[in-house]
């Protein structure tokens, strides 16, 4: 047994909810990635993140 099957995450998680049609997208553009559809949203969301903030640094 390797120590990351051994040790779970410490990372916080965020559960979400979505309508079907909205999961088997997200797992074609995934499988498209060669991600997992839970990297794929993290991704997502640290750029949306990146953008608000850079919007916020340049009206400041």
């Amino acid at each position: 047994m390797s120590i990351q099957e051994a040790m779970p995450s410490q990372k916080p998680r965020v559960t979400i909810y979505m309508d079907d049609q909205t999961l088997e997208k997200l797992k074609l553009w995934a499988d498209e990635e060669r991600r997992t559809v839970s990297n794929l949203v993290k991704i997502f969301i640290e750029d949306a993140i990146a953008a608000k903030e850079g919007k916020q640094n340049k009206s400041a």
